[in-house]
């Protein structure tokens, strides 16, 4: 009980980090708006080598999510056009084929629990 409530405050910590990116992504969009994103999506990817957030990667759709995730943002960090710092950018791509390369290594998964079937935990 106490591992599904872990897992949810983590996800939630994810969700929140989420929302901290989409509100750098608004107008008026500045240079400082955009490292600050790319520091944020690099700290969202270093949580994932952490063994209580790489639990998250073991259900099978956030897996691919964040494969895909990783592809995209990789080819579009290759095309990118913009004035961020090359080191930032760097330490983001490093940081995403870290995670990659861990998640390739560490399969195969077991089929995915749905957590969502397990009552929110209760100190009451």
């Amino acid at each position: 009980m106490m591992r599904v409530h872990d897992l949810r405050v983590r996800i939630k910590h994810l969700e929140s980090m989420n929302g901290r990116m989409d509100d750098l992504y608004t107008w008026p969009y500045t240079e400082d708006k955009e490292t600050k994103r790319l520091k944020l999506i690099t700290d969202y990817f270093l949580l994932h080598l952490k063994p209580q957030y790489f639990e998250i990667v073991k259900k099978e759709l956030y897996r691919q999510v964040t494969l895909t995730k990783i592809d995209d943002f990789t080819y579009d960090l290759t095309k990118y056009g913009g004035n961020v710092c090359i080191n930032v950018r760097l330490r983001l791509i490093k940081a995403m084929a870290r995670v990659k390369k861990m998640i390739q290594r560490s399969g195969p998964y077991p089929p995915t629990v749905a957590t969502n079937m397990v009552p929110e935990l209760s100190f009451v």
